[in-house]
């Protein structure tokens, strides 16, 4: 699967992070403080690691700084109102029941984010981050695959397995629920971006390879890297940054396809 020549990915590991296969350029829109927490934190080791200095040097300076970014900042966005409510929506017969939040000052379209749930389906998680993005002043949707939540590990495994083992089915509902995102009070339908943690980091990196329209950028989260079955599209328009543990058990190293010596730029995860 090809890249657009303005298309930047990168995969960030704990040990890989000073040989980023390509620097991710300005991304149109910030999408949550989380993201940039992370950059900051492998640009610093990185800058350490070339002086010849510990990266827990770094990190510690990094810490630092960050606690007084928080107690500066920490004040101002918290008082800015936000408004947020539950929104129902329909799968044929399956009844899914999202959560929206969204500032409440008037102004101009802003960018919209949808959150992509882990196995557990939807739940305070999700919704505690949708809150944090629309004090940052974006419309941010956490959306529900299942219907449900399961009362058990089991049970939300169960829940999952009809869309990791149907990639069409999968797209289908998150199609449905960008499209309530789109009709959100306020949002831009033309800046749109996803952020996703596990099964639903799988999840947004299948929204970038269908190019689903308005989609700018997803970031994915220790999200499952297995591309679809086929793949209709023959380039990812979107940005794509993937944020992956080095120690992750469940994806090794050698299965972070970018993170590969012989790994090129014009290939994403086919």
């Amino acid at each position: 699967m090809t890249v657009e020549p303005a298309t930047a990915l990168a995969v960030v590991t704990s040990t890989t992070a000073a040989q980023l296969v390509r620097p991710i350029s300005p991304i149109m829109f910030r999408f949550s403080t989380v993201v940039y927490l992370y950059l900051a934190v492998v640009a610093s080791v990185q800058a350490q690691q070339q002086q010849g200095n510990s990266p827990l040097r770094a990190i510690g300076q990094f810490v630092d700084g960050v606690a007084n970014l928080f107690q500066a900042r920490g004040n101002r966005l918290a008082d800015v109102p936000i408004q947020s409510r539950l929104v129902q929506y329909n799968d044929g017969n399956v009844r899914l029941t999202g959560y929206l939040a969204y500032p409440l000052e008037n102004g101009t379209a802003r960018p919209g984010i949808l959150i992509a749930h882990d196995f557990n389906g939807r739940d305070a998680f999700e919704d505690g981050k949708a809150n944090d993005l629309a004090r940052l002043g974006y419309v941010a949707f956490a959306y529900d695959l299942y219907g449900k939540v399961g009362a058990t590990t089991e049970e939300n495994i169960a829940l999952m397995r009809p869309f990791t083992e149907n990639r069409d089915l999968l797209l289908k509902r998150i199609q449905l629920s960008l499209d309530q995102l789109k009709q959100a009070p306020g949002v831009n339908q033309n800046m749109l971006g996803a952020i996703g943690f596990c099964f639903g980091g799988m999840a947004v990196l299948d929204m970038a390879r269908a190019n689903l329209a308005g989609v700018q950028v997803v970031v994915s989260f220790h999200g499952t890297l297995d591309p679809p079955p086929t793949t209709n599209t023959s380039s990812i328009r979107a940005k794509v940054l993937v944020c992956h543990g080095h120690n992750d058990s469940s994806i090794t190293p050698d299965k972070v396809p970018v993170t590969h010596p012989t790994y090129s730029t014009n290939r994403v995860f086919s």
